[in-house]
């Protein structure tokens, strides 16, 4: 049995998928700071309609023990449970415009075997391109445009949303291995872009409206698919509200955001310079910094999720 059989399953349906579409990636369970990859899939999956092309074997990649399943109970018995998937779907927004869409949780075992089969899907349905989202902590006020990193090897979209282009070592995760497969496998030739939302550390934790209009824009610009998000707008507002009303009380947030403003501005005013002239950005965290911050987030997500298993 090739790995292919063992830990995917195609369904009929993958007949009817247009061959040329964009496949957009949004997987929970590495990085998800302001929660993006929830806001990011809720919004997607009720943009339109979504059929299941291809769906991964839970058994075979998750471990239950570390990525507990949430258990439903009605008070006399146990009636539901919420299990971790991976799964490609085709969804077709309300205007008719198509895009494959890989999400669940990131694997635990078996990444190479996911890429694999991910890479030969990819041939198969003749994918356009490959458009991934994940969000990370970063030192920057909210009161300012959130920005990106973007890896990948679309100089267009690197030249039009690549803010930040740091050389630095950080924990990789499964669409790290995605891009350098997909990579080797087409010789560079498979469009790929991979979005890193710059997120405010201190609303890491919040569902922050924000980092999905930023994504919405991204994903727009990257693959030319508009994903409506019905009264987001609203939600922004009413959202930095509360945050500016708490800010306004508490004297040392209002120094720390205005620090961070005064920092983001001073980079910005220089990445301009430096894109004029080709010269490197100075006065941005360095790769170090940011790296030990990604850390500590990755540490805290980890306790959360260890708190929530007790």
């Amino acid at each position: 049995m090739s790995s292919f059989d063992e830990i995917v399953t195609v369904f009929p349906d993958v007949k009817d998928v247009p061959d040329g579409l964009p496949l957009v990636v949004v997987l929970s369970g590495f990085s998800d700071a302001g929660q993006l990859a929830p806001q990011l899939d809720e919004t997607i999956s009720e943009c339109g309609r979504d059929t299941l092309v291809a769906e991964f074997a839970r058994d075979v990649l998750y471990d239950y023990r570390a990525r507990r399943p949430v258990a439903h109970y009605d008070g006399t018995r146990t009636h539901q449970l919420d299990i971790p998937e991976l799964q490609v779907s085709l969804v077709e927004t309300e205007a008719g415009q198509q895009f494959l869409y890989l999400h669940g949780f990131e694997p635990d075992f078996r990444w190479e075997s996911v890429a694999e089969c991910l890479e030969e899907l990819i041939i198969e349905l003749q994918v356009s391109s490959v458009t991934a989202f994940h969000s990370i902590p970063m030192p920057v006020p909210h009161t300012r445009p959130i920005q990106s990193a973007v890896s990948g090897n679309r100089q267009d979209i690197q030249d039009e949303w690549g803010m930040w282009k740091p050389q630095t070592q950080i924990p990789a995760s499964f669409v790290h291995m995605l891009e350098v497969r997909l990579h080797e496998a087409s010789g560079g030739e498979l469009p790929f872009s991979s979005f890193v939302t710059l997120v405010p550390h201190y609303l890491a934790e919040a569902e922050y409206p924000d980092v999905l209009a930023a994504a919405l824009d991204r994903l727009e610009s990257a693959t030319g698919v508009t994903v409506p998000a019905d009264s987001l707008e609203a939600r922004r507002d009413s959202f930095d509200e509360k945050v500016s009303a708490q800010i306004r009380e508490n004297s040392e947030l209002e120094s720390l955001v205005h620090g961070l403003e005064l920092r983001y501005d001073e980079y910005m005013e220089n990445f301009v310079k430096a894109k004029a002239h080709d010269v490197d950005l100075q006065n941005l965290p360095t790769a170090d910094e940011i790296a030990a911050e990604f850390e500590t987030f990755l540490a805290s997500q980890a306790k959360k999720d260890a708190d929530g298993d007790k």
